[in-house]
């Protein structure tokens, strides 16, 4: 089969080339064109005002080059104007270094890394933050006469020094390790911290300073007294640290009047509160853990009275009044307790158990009954699962002292 070059050849009958009939050939003629250009065409067909060619050329080279130059410039662009402008003025002023609003500090010194990206070389647009404010959190100024509520969420450790049986403040007591309780104490802080900012914590030992007896003694009060040398070592620990302590008084067959008075030189100090514990306070056939004791709304009233006395005769701050509940009958008459100016009153739910149960309690004595203040009590070794600060400052009402035991 011939190559379609040869066909080509043969159809045209042109020679073989370089054969001697090839080389002995004349040249072919040259191709016809359109047309043939002529420089003298332009001169002679164009005004004579106009410059000459080679002017034309140069002008038109010139005016190529303005264009170019002017496209890559950006136009005039008045913000690019204005940044010019800026860096001039900031050149004349000597070394001034202008922030640049949004850029991290690699863009501020000039080290960005290059890119070859060409969309990258626009800036980033500056992100816009929103400060907000949570309007749910109560807000807590400082009481003029030096009252701690609701200012702080007072936060305490409860039981006996002697007894390590009676909660933690007894576990770390026997031991004399009041910097490993107040260690820990701060690191329970720690979670209220988190769980509600809103409100500092002003740290406390709940210190039982009458403890209630399964049998009677010399004095008939069922009672045997916490030593004054151990109370006033609490005492003067808190107030090196800036604590507050409150004495349990467990009642027994005394009654309240008779409590206050032997706790009285230590109320007297300006860091130490009281707390009245309701279950031991028996009356006549009754035996302090066999029977649930009760004071009555005039009780309270008088505890109240008694504080506001003292307190402004001595020219001290209020005192805090706590006192526990974790069954209705524990205070009779209770509609009847009032807020008493002078002294801040706090209702403390007591009792251990599962978290349904201390939900359910927290709801009759306190959410259904709120007084003035509220608190709970919380139990390491018997609230089994412990209820969380988180869950704990979701109450209704938010608890304002909390106390571990």
């Amino acid at each position: 089969m011939s190559s379609p070059a040869k066909s080509r050849r043969e159809r045209s009958g042109a020679p073989v080339p370089f054969s001697s009939e090839w080389n002995s050939s004349p040249p072919p003629p040259p191709r016809p064109r359109r047309f043939e250009f002529n420089p003298h065409w332009i001169q002679g067909s164009t005004p004579s005002w106009l410059p000459s060619d080679r002017t034309l050329s140069a002008l038109l080279v010139l005016l190529l080059v303005c264009v170019a130059a002017f496209a890559t410039s950006g136009g005039s662009d008045p913000t690019r104007l204005a940044a010019s402008d800026t860096r001039q003025s900031a050149q004349g002023q000597g070394d001034v270094t202008l922030p640049a609003v949004g850029a991290d500090d690699s863009e501020a010194d000039g080290s960005q890394e290059p890119t070859d990206d060409a969309e990258s070389t626009e800036p980033a647009p500056t992100e816009i933050v929103t400060a907000t404010v949570n309007l749910d959190q109560p807000e807590t100024v400082a009481s003029a006469d030096g009252s701690l509520l609701p200012q702080y969420r007072i936060l305490t450790f409860y039981g006996h020094p002697h007894d390590s049986n009676m909660g933690i403040l007894g576990q770390y007591g026997v031991e004399n390790d009041l910097d490993g309780l107040r260690e820990l104490l701060e690191e329970q802080a720690e979670e209220y911290s988190t769980a509600d900012p809103s409100r500092p914590i002003k740290l406390a030992f709940e210190v039982i300073a009458s403890v209630a007896q399964g049998s009677e003694q010399e004095d008939g009060s069922w009672l045997l007294n916490t030593d004054a040398s151990t109370v006033q070592e609490y005492i003067d620990y808190a107030a090196a640290h800036d604590m507050l302590v409150f004495l349990d008084v467990q009642i027994g067959r005394r009654g309240v009047p008779e409590e206050l008075e032997l706790v009285r030189s230590f109320l007297e100090q300006p860091n130490v509160h009281l707390a009245l514990d309701p279950e031991f306070a028996i009356a006549e056939g009754e035996v302090p853990g066999d029977h649930i004791g009760s004071i009555t709304a005039a009780d309270v009233l008088y505890a109240q009275q008694y504080l506001v006395d003292l307190t402004t005769g001595l020219g001290i701050p209020p005192k805090v009044l706590v006192v526990h509940q974790f069954l209705p009958s524990m205070i009779q008459n209770k509609e009847n307790i009032a807020t008493v100016p002078g002294v801040q009153l706090v209702i403390v739910m007591d009792g251990h158990g599962p978290p349904n149960t201390k939900l359910e309690t927290y709801g009759a004595v306190i959410s259904s009954q709120p007084v003035e203040y509220s608190g709970v009590k919380l139990f390491y070794d018997q609230d089994i699962p412990l209820l969380t600060a988180r869950e704990i400052v979701s109450l209704d009402p938010v608890p304002d002292l909390i106390i571990y035991q």
